[in-house]
């Protein structure tokens, strides 16, 4: 399961650090080519991902979802 987060807080960098905390610094993604892979999208206008989330397990996915909120 791939969770994308699109930019749409000036905090995103804390955000990006809360999550490799909670999940694995293996588990979230913010390099180049991974955010252009899951940029690609068929809208006329869409926000680009700040990070790429492969959580692996359900509290993992609950973990992500707290940190977002």
């Amino acid at each position: 399961m791939e969770l994308g987060v699109a930019r749409q807080d000036s905090n995103v960098g804390g955000a990006i650090a809360a999550w490799r905390a909670a999940l694995a610094t293996d588990a979230v993604k913010d390099d180049a080519e991974t955010i252009e892979r899951y940029a690609r999208t068929t809208q006329a206008e869409a926000p680009r991902p700040s990070c790429v989330l492969y959580p692996t397990t359900t509290e993992q996915v609950q973990s992500a979802v707290r940190v977002a909120s």
